[in-house]
């Protein structure tokens, strides 16, 4: 019976490996970045923040794009 069991789950594994699919390529392409930051009228720290994304963005040209989304606590 144990032995049974065995060989079941070797070719039942076996079976689902082989149908296995690869969703996404892996071949290497051109990659950009979406920066998302959140920011409000009463962020203490996002003028920094924008400064960073505004410094990375420039660093990287045409591969950065950046996002601000006005919401939260600080955007009463």
């Amino acid at each position: 019976m144990k032995n049974t069991l065995t060989l079941l789950f070797a070719f039942s594994a076996l079976f689902f490996d082989s149908q296995a699919q690869t969703f996404v390529s892996t071949a290497p392409g051109n990659k950009t970045v979406l920066l998302e930051e959140y920011t409000g009228i009463y962020c203490q720290f996002c003028p920094d923040g924008h400064k960073v994304a505004n410094s990375i963005a420039d660093a990287n040209p045409g591969k950065v794009h950046i996002i601000n989304v006005h919401t939260g606590t600080y955007a009463n």
